[in-house]
C-alpha cells in the first residue's frame, strides 16, 4: 500500500515539476514581459522583497551577504544587499540587457530602500510612452534642458514610496532605453 502511495506521489511530482514555468533566460532577460511584471512589483507595494521581485519577473535572483553601508564620513549607516540575476547577466556588452539591484536596510528606521535598474531594456522589445499608459495611466514626462533626454514618471505612496521612471536617450526615441525603480529613495 504505502508503496503505491510513494509511486503515485513520485509520478504527480514528476506532472508538476514539467508542467512548471521555466525561468527566463538569466544572460538574456528578453523573454520578460517588462510592464506587467513592474506593475505587479508596484503594487506588491515592496521591491526590497527580492523574492517577490524574482517571482514577478520569472528570474532566479540570489542575494548576496549582507555588507556595511557607509556615509561619506564613513559611518556604518546600515547593511548594503547586492541582489543578482543567477547566472549574473551584468557584463561589459553593450549588446545585452543589464541589470541592477540593490537593497540598503538603514540602521535604526522602520523601513528598507531599494533600487532596481534595467539598462538596454529595448533589446526584449520597444517600450513606448502609449504601452506605458496603458499600463500605468497617466504619465508625467519630463525633459531635462542640457540633455536629450526624457523620461515617463510614476510616483506611488503606500507602506513604501516607490518611484517608476523609464528613460528615453533623445527626444526622438520611440523606445524606452532604461527603466529605474526605486523605493523609499527620499527617505
Amino acid at each position: 500500500m504505502w508503496k503505491s502511495k510513494f509511486a503515485a506521489i513520485v509520478i504527480l511530482s514528476i506532472v508538476i515539476s514539467a508542467c512548471a514555468h521555466s525561468p527566463a533566460d538569466q544572460r538574456e532577460l528578453a523573454h520578460v514581459q517588462w510592464l506587467p511584471a513592474i506593475k505587479a512589483i508596484i503594487r506588491s507595494g515592496d521591491l526590497a522583497d527580492y523574492q517577490n521581485v524574482a517571482a514577478r519577473l520569472n528570474l532566479i535572483l540570489d542575494a548576496k551577504e549582507p555588507v556595511p553601508a557607509k556615509d561619506v564620513d564613513g559611518n556604518i549607516i546600515g547593511e548594503s544587499i547586492d541582489v543578482e540575476t543567477m547566472p549574473p547577466a551584468n557584463s561589459s556588452d553593450n549588446g545585452k540587457i543589464r541589470f541592477r539591484y540593490g537593497i540598503l536596510v538603514p540602521k535604526n528606521r522602520p523601513y528598507k530602500r531599494a533600487m532596481l535598474t534595467v539598462r538596454n531594456i529595448g533589446l526584449g522589445g520597444c517600450i513606448t510612452t502609449s504601452d506605458i499608459y496603458k499600463e500605468f495611466g497617466y504619465v508625467r514626462q519630463t525633459t531635462y534642458p542640457h540633455s536629450d533626454f526624457h523620461s515617463a514618471d510614476y510616483h506611488f505612496r503606500g507602506d513604501n514610496t516607490i518611484d517608476l521612471y523609464f528613460i528615453f536617450v533623445n527626444k526622438n526615441e520611440q523606445c524606452a532605453e532604461e527603466v529605474s525603480i526605486f523605493q523609499n529613495r527620499w527617505k
